[in-house]
């Protein structure tokens, strides 16, 4: 699926499905996790806030062809509860909350040649988040039970420092029998940590590391990606930088804006080869032109 760049998106640190992970033996806490930074008023979020459109609310995209490749729905408080996709794949994802705004449950299906879903339910123990939920493939002879454990800087569980996950893999003909869930008591099969500097009264992600479960051991848990991120003074990501699980250089993915905080360019370096997207704005619609093809986001309009 093409990942679909949202100028708002780049303003706001908001990891609540970010997927992340973290290790059983990680002595990370939320508290730890922060790093303090002084910014100032940004003049560009102001007036991007002043503006007529939603920037943080798309409804839907479209191709030059006129055909339709998200769209987004949303409850009375602005909280996405449907996003369908219909890029290379087609992904369908629906969402429920609890009285706070925090996700309670999480359905997704992608149609593919054998199709995947995936459906978790979340209870909440201070600024823990548990997760429970199942995995599963069309064809395949079993199916994954898998529990997630989020630590959050903050009650409303907006920024999670550490993420871990845990899968058991259970036969479809053993599926009536009684198993032990409470796959706690090993290593994740993997996980993420996120440290981040605060801004105003939000929180940037400035380092994530993503750890999985080790191939030939086990027992132990690897370093499997590192992604570091830069902010101009507005706090809007100016640069993205990828490593590998060797600590080498991936990808570099930069973004310029306007002077209403909305983004303009993205370019993509990785390797010798490199790919620029550009962003243009009329009302409430956002054209995207890459390489490939020429994509409109429309987004809602204020009252």
């Amino acid at each position: 699926m093409k990942p679909k760049i949202i100028a708002a998106a780049l303003a706001v640190a908001s990891t609540a499905f970010l997927t992340s992970c973290g290790g059983g033996n990680s002595n990370t806490t939320p508290a730890d996790s922060v790093q303090t930074a002084d910014t100032k008023a940004a003049s560009a979020i102001q007036k991007r806030a002043e503006s007529n459109v939603d920037w943080e609310h798309p409804l839907l995209t479209v191709n030059d062809k006129g055909d339709t490749l998200e769209i987004w729905t949303y409850n009375d408080k602005g909280l996405v509860i449907q996003h369908n996709c219909n890029y290379d794949l087609k992904d369908e994802n629906s969402y429920k909350y609890d009285d706070q705004g925090r996700m309670v449950w999480h359905y997704s299906i992608t149609y593919s040649g054998n199709n995947h879903e995936s459906e978790y339910k979340y209870a909440y123990k201070g600024n823990l988040r548990i997760g429970e939920g199942s995995e599963m493939a069309e064809g395949w002879q079993s199916y994954f039970d898998v529990k997630e454990l989020a630590y959050y800087l903050d009650p409303e569980c907006k920024y999670d420092t550490l993420t871990q996950t845990y899968e058991m893999e259970i036969p479809w003909d053993e599926s009536d029998k009684v198993h032990d869930h409470d796959v706690t008591n090993q290593p994740p099969t993997s996980y993420t940590t996120t440290t981040y500097k605060k801004s105003g009264d939000k929180y940037l992600p400035v380092e994530q590391k993503c750890y999985r479960r080790d191939f030939d051991d086990t027992s132990k848990t690897v370093l499997s990606f590192r992604f570091v991120y830069e902010y101009n003074s507005n706090g809007l990501i100016t640069k993205e930088t990828d490593y590998d699980s060797n600590q080498n250089l991936s990808a570099t993915i930069t973004y310029e804006y306007n002077s209403d905080g909305l983004v303009v360019k993205k370019t993509h370096k990785y390797g010798n080869q490199e790919s620029v997207t550009t962003y243009s704005y009329n009302d409430n619609v956002q054209t995207e032109v890459n390489s490939e093809d020429t994509f409109k986001t429309y987004y809602k309009k204020k009252k």
